[in-house]
């Protein structure tokens, strides 16, 4: 038994590690390479782990399921573009994105489903992380090719909807799997991966609105998916079910709030201080709150705020404010700087009001930038 655990232990990280080379030293975005890579590290595992495995007598009630629930996604995805809009999609159904696109997602898809149920099956205490990593950069590999990683926002973009919504789909799926074999899970992701390859027309919504979608949908299909079979497939204790739901119900709540306020598409929005300008007031590293302007919000003089000066968002101090021709123009200052701001900020240049600041929290997201901009 100790040999087993070893062993797998030593194929998990293996391959985490080539994954890991894959995406960030040989920065292999070809879907193709990707696929056979895939089907490589699949083939040892198979070969290495292979066994008869036992699932659920609801495995095909379950597979139904979740190809209705593929739907619903769709559906409610695509009413949600009602809202904001719509968008014309980057691939066009072609033999060329056949082969280049739809085959290699359908290969990747479902040999990495057949490994996450070789591995789990193993049945340690850390194979289900060890799954959950390696099936988070299988994800990463995949969206790689939509989201560029040159830039720090990109940065950004990819973890809010690659990596975190990564990480509470694979739960879902691991869950799923273990119970209920990969029928389902391959279905699910099909559908609801391949819809953009296929429709020509698709949602123009904000990449972390769709974070938090993906992020809500897993919890919403694992909780239906509780109740419905609970009866049958129970195996936790009541006790142990009401600690799991707590700190499900924790992950997602911090997990939806970051998605939020990154995002700056609700209410409030957050900021990350990457300058001295403000320094006493605001320091480096400091990431600040802010509230997103009403339009009939009064802006005082004193008040820090949030404003664009093209790709910029700098955060400066109200020192004048003048009205030309009945447009205002607000001078603003760095507490920091011995100099008024050049250029004065006009209304529509306002983001936000500040609000409050948590010391230091953003100084990982600098370093990160740092590396982005050094490359």
């Amino acid at each position: 038994m100790k040999i087993d655990i070893k062993k797998t232990c030593i194929v998990e990280l293996i391959t985490i590690i080539i994954l890991s080379f894959t995406l960030f030293v040989f920065n292999f975005t070809d879907l193709r390479i990707l696929a056979a890579i895939i089907v490589c590290v699949g083939a040892v595992i198979y070969y290495l782990f292979r066994r008869n495995v036992t699932i659920s007598s609801n495995s095909d009630k379950v597979t139904k399921l979740f190809v209705l629930f593929s739907i619903i996604y769709l559906v409610g995805f695509y009413l949600l573009g009602t809202k904001f809009g719509f968008k014309e999609s980057d691939k066009i159904l072609n033999l060329s994105t056949l082969f280049n696109y739809i085959l290699p997602i359908v290969l990747i898809i479902c040999i990495s489903e057949k490994i996450r149920q070789l591995l789990i099956i193993q049945n340690f205490k850390l194979t289900k992380w060890f799954v959950l990593a390696i099936m988070v950069l299988i994800d990463v590999t995949v969206y790689v090719d939509i989201f560029t990683i040159d830039t720090y926002q990109e940065i950004v973009d990819l973890f809010a909807f690659v990596i975190l919504s990564s990480v509470s789909c694979n739960m879902l799926y691991t869950y799923v799997v273990e119970k209920y074999g990969i029928k389902s899970v391959i279905a699910y992701r099909l559908v609801t991966t391949l819809y953009s390859y296929v429709i020509p027309i698709i949602p123009d919504i904000h990449v972390f609105i769709r974070c938090v979608l993906r992020i809500i949908y897993p919890y919403l299909i694992y909780q239906i998916l509780e109740y419905t079979f609970i009866v049958k497939d129970a195996v936790e204790s009541r006790s142990d079910k009401r600690k799991t739901y707590m700190f499900e119900v924790i992950i997602l709540s911090i997990a939806v709030a970051i998605a939020m306020l990154i995002s700056c598409q609700f209410k409030f929005g957050a900021l990350v201080i990457a300058t001295t300008s403000m320094t006493g007031t605001l320091n480096k590293g400091d990431v600040i709150i802010y509230e997103r302007l009403d339009s009939e919000e009064e802006i005082k003089k004193e008040d820090i705020i949030v404003f664009k000066k093209g790709d910029r968002k700098i955060v400066h101090r109200i020192v004048g404010i003048n009205v030309i021709n009945n447009k205002t123009r607000y001078i603003t200052k760095g507490d920091a700087n011995h100099d008024k701001d050049k250029d004065y900020v006009l209304e529509e240049e306002i983001v936000g009001l500040y609000k409050t600041k948590i010391n230091s929290l953003g100084y990982p997201s600098l370093w990160v930038r740092e590396l982005i901009n050094n490359r």
